[in-house]
């Protein structure tokens, strides 16, 4: 039953794809779990439907993931899967875009690679990043929205565009040149360690 499926345990173990057709027939919002890993492959514009994946080890998304106005929630290691891969990372390899959408990555890493037009874009939409080690290599727009950043170790080699970054580490923040560019007229901020 639909009731079923929400719960990890409830799952049956099977290793395969999942065409999109199949993942936009579905009545409701768009929910993958998976105790190992979950990639997305091919583009999948969900419209009005929420995007969630939540894996046991890591997601990769290699191809674009869109959503009209609704959220994206990509959890990598995620506890409840009962497999946990300590290593779980999301991998961003294409572009995530949310029409508004709050947008949240976790995982034990999160990697975001320098995409074409973009890696992540909310459009006004709320950004958050949860992790142990977050590496921002493309672009994060978040517009009118905020983009929130937790980590033990942040790097930032790409450009984030939004109303107010917040970046909160226990370790290090590293901030490249790019992203110094982008922050350097409100708060004078140059390329480094903070």
């Amino acid at each position: 039953s639909a009731s079923d499926a929400a719960v990890f345990s409830h799952v049956p173990e099977v290793s395969g794809l999942i065409s999109i057709d199949t993942l936009l027939a579905a009545v409701g919002d768009i929910e993958l779990q998976a105790k190992n890993n979950i990639t997305f492959n091919d583009a999948l514009d969900a419209g009005t439907k929420s995007i969630t994946a939540r894996a046991g080890g890591s997601i990769d998304v290699n191809a674009p993931l869109t959503t009209q106005g609704r959220a994206i929630l990509l959890h990598a290691n995620d506890p409840s899967a009962g497999s946990l891969n300590t290593n779980g990372t999301v991998n961003i390899n294409s572009k995530l875009s949310s029409g508004n959408g709050t947008i949240t990555l976790e995982g034990a890493s999160i990697n975001i690679g320098d995409v074409d037009g973009g890696a992540i874009d909310s459009n006004g939409g709320f950004i958050n990043l949860t992790a142990d080690a977050i590496s921002i290599g493309g672009a994060v727009t978040a517009g009118a929205g905020d983009v929130t950043v937790t980590a033990n170790q942040i790097q930032i080699d790409g450009i984030v565009n939004a109303s107010d970054v917040l970046l909160s580490s226990t370790g290090d923040i590293r901030i490249g040149d790019a992203f110094s560019e982008t922050i350097a007229n409100t708060v004078g901020s140059t390329a480094g360690v903070v």
